[in-house]
């Protein structure tokens, strides 16, 4: 937007160019959310966080997250197009052998 001085100079406003996006080194990343996965296009497990694996001690990375759980909600298909679809909806995951529903 076009700025007027009092000298009769104008001044244009520029926006600043983006910030780079924050990274998370893996370590980070279990530190902060001990409760996280990671999938690849497969659904298969990449990473399991330190929190999820004393909850279901069976979880291991190569599995599928279909072996271990459900989308309860919203009511989807449980696809990695769908998940990708939902990156700005609230998951609600249930795990298979009575495990508790993870946000």
């Amino acid at each position: 937007m076009p700025c007027s001085a009092s000298n009769g100079v104008r001044a244009v406003a520029t926006p600043e160019p983006p910030a780079a996006a924050p990274t998370l080194s893996i370590a980070q990343l279990q530190q902060l959310f001990p409760f996280h996965f990671v999938i690849d296009s497969q659904l298969r497990l990449l990473q399991v966080g330190s929190g999820l694996r004393k909850l279901l001690p069976r979880i291991d990375t190569g599995a599928r997250l279909t072996d271990h759980f459900e989308l309860s909600a919203p009511l989807l298909p449980l696809t990695y197009a769908q998940l990708c679809d939902s990156t700005d909806s609230l998951l609600l995951f249930k795990g298979l052998q009575g495990s508790p529903v993870l946000k």
